[in-house]
């Protein structure tokens, strides 16, 4: 039948996932088994979940998943795939309310069939909607039940679940030295299941640790470790923002600025004519840091001014909200923004905002051709 392993899911090659994915439901279609054909929408659905925006176009494979899975006697509903990935799916997509009631739907279920591991990584769902929506108290319940059952499980894959979660409440409450101890015990959990793209998915956390402690070796560090784990690991799943950018941003803070410029100029012709957008997009951000580190503020704020106009409205360009290294390269950008209101009078700060925010993406990459040689030789 042609099922999709995980790591094919997660293959920066999205059209053959795709194929694979539509020819092993058309298969399922034919064969006439609702039962099969149940789990390879829910696999099939998981490229979508990894590719698209918000997860958007999984919805019509999660619906006719859960749909079916409904009309399944009792005994062909003991996998709890397609409800769990339709709640996920609403959380993706912003549906918290929606999400919560399939995943205690999920949990009810996994509960009377005493399908512990089901229970842990549900768990682990509700503590994060519980996060976002401010239930502290609710959210460290979930947690602590979380855990005492992964501790039961002894599985790394689900132990490895439950300590991300942990990490990323601490990362909800801004306490990224805890959220690192988390993830630094959930990377050699990941390394002993081989799935490259979870320890890569790690290690990019890893990345926004060291950041916003400070410490920017360390973010070299997980970032080069993160590339050597899985180098075409940048998928709407896990990040979109590509290392080039973090990499430059760590050279500038350390002050090699040929070394920046070299990275950003890769990270350009790489990512020009390539999705991720939003890669491209912190890629210009990030030659708006190089002019002004090398004091061509002027030019700087223009491409800073294009890249808070374009994060401002919607659509590919702009980052998801979760994803690590794109908060590392927003961070920047309210530095450099700051820098450079410094630097400038205002007359002159505002003018040259004016000029950038007014820029499409082909003017923002014809100014950084044609001045970045002039910023530093």
């Amino acid at each position: 039948m042609g099922y999709l392993t995980m790591q094919m899911v997660f293959d920066p090659d999205v059209a053959a996932a795709r194929r694979i994915g539509d020819a092993a439901v058309r298969l399922a279609r034919e064969a006439g088994s609702d039962v099969v054909l149940v789990d390879v929408l829910v696999q099939r659905s998981w490229v979508e979940i990894a590719h698209s925006e918000k997860a958007a176009a999984a919805r019509p494979f999660t619906e006719e998943a859960v749909r079916l899975w409904r009309t399944l006697p009792d005994t062909g509903r003991t996998a709890l795939g397609a409800l769990h990935t339709e709640a996920y799916r609403r959380q993706r997509a912003g549906d918290q309310e929606g999400s919560w009631a399939l995943h205690e739907e999920v949990l009810a279920h996994a509960r009377r069939r005493g399908n512990l591991r089901q229970q842990s990584i549900t768990l682990a769902c509700m503590c994060q909607i519980a996060t976002d929506s401010g239930s502290a108290a609710t959210a460290a319940e979930l947690l602590d039940e979380a855990w005492e059952i992964q501790r039961v499980l002894g599985s790394p894959y689900v132990e490895a679940l439950g300590l991300m979660s942990r990490g990323a409440n601490a990362q909800r409450q801004g306490d990224y030295a805890s959220m690192r101890t988390y993830l630094n015990m959930a990377l050699p959990r990941t390394r002993r299941i081989g799935f490259v793209a979870f320890e890569a998915n790690v290690l990019n956390h890893l990345v926004l640790c060291a950041w916003m402690l400070g410490d920017v070796p360390g973010a070299r560090s997980s970032l080069l470790a993160a590339l050597d784990a899985h180098p075409a690991r940048h998928t709407r799943y896990l990040n979109e923002v590509r290392p080039g950018a973090v990499l430059a941003a760590c050279d500038l803070r350390e002050r090699d600025l040929h070394m920046a410029k070299h990275v950003l100029w890769q990270e350009l012709v790489t990512t020009r004519d390539r999705d991720p957008a939003p890669a491209l997009l912190a890629c210009v951000d990030g030659h708006g840091w190089l002019a002004v580190a090398c004091g061509q503020t002027a030019a700087g704020v223009q491409l800073l001014a294009y890249t808070a106009a374009t994060r401002a409205g919607s659509g590919s360009m702009v980052e998801v909200d979760g994803d690590p290294l794109g908060i590392v390269t927003r961070n920047e950008h309210e530095r450099y923004v700051g820098l450079a209101r410094g630097d400038l009078g205002s007359d002159e700060f505002e003018a040259a905002w004016d000029a950038g925010s007014t820029m499409c993406i082909d003017e923002a990459i014809a100014f950084t051709e044609t001045h970045a040689d002039e910023w530093i030789a």
